[in-house]
């Protein structure tokens, strides 16, 4: 049986995405009953906002939207207060399972290890189909097996870069 594999519009994963984000703080808002002492029917409602803290693990294009949103006021629009955190994956991913943020956005290599380790831990949606990584190197490294006995940078140890470039050197035989 061959497997068909569709792929979405980057317009249709953004727009999913702010969706997923604005679902996920609406279900902390709570059941929606009257409390005891309800505003008499003239006066103004004003709607609290729901605080939703999402963590980013880095400062790039393909983590724009929670900031495009933010900009835009989508989340006011919709009765959440985001406030959008700046933390490495693994840290924010020790934030999202303590509970101290709703949502982390980008933490696929620490998503994966969590997973592994006990954590119940879940990819909901990508954005991307492909990494959005390079090697940048000497202009005399023309090939990959040009890299052979050379060493190597990555930006941290544990990251998502530093797990490609082992998974891309292990594909090349090096």
């Amino acid at each position: 049986m061959k497997r068909s594999h569709r792929r979405i519009s980057p317009v249709l994963a953004i727009v999913l995405s702010v969706a997923l984000l604005i679902i996920l703080g609406l279900q902390g808002r709570g059941s929606g009953a009257p409390t005891r002492e309800q505003p008499p029917k003239s006066a103004p409602s004003k709607e609290v906002l729901v605080p939703l803290r999402v963590a980013y693990s880095a400062i790039t294009v393909n983590q724009a939207i929670p900031w495009i949103a933010h900009d835009a006021g989508l989340f006011k629009k919709n009765g959440l207060d985001v406030q959008l955190i700046h933390a490495s994956s693994i840290t924010a991913m020790q934030a999202l399972l303590a509970g101290e943020v709703s949502i982390g956005q980008s933490l696929t290599d620490a998503c994966v290890t969590a997973n592994l380790n006990g954590a119940d831990t879940v990819f909901i949606a990508s954005i991307l189909d492909k990494p959005l990584y390079s090697f940048v190197a000497n202009p005399k490294i023309k090939t990959p097996q040009d890299l052979k006995g050379k060493r190597v940078g990555i930006t941290r140890f544990g990251s998502t870069p530093d797990a490609l470039t082992r998974a891309l050197l292990k594909m090349w035989g090096l």
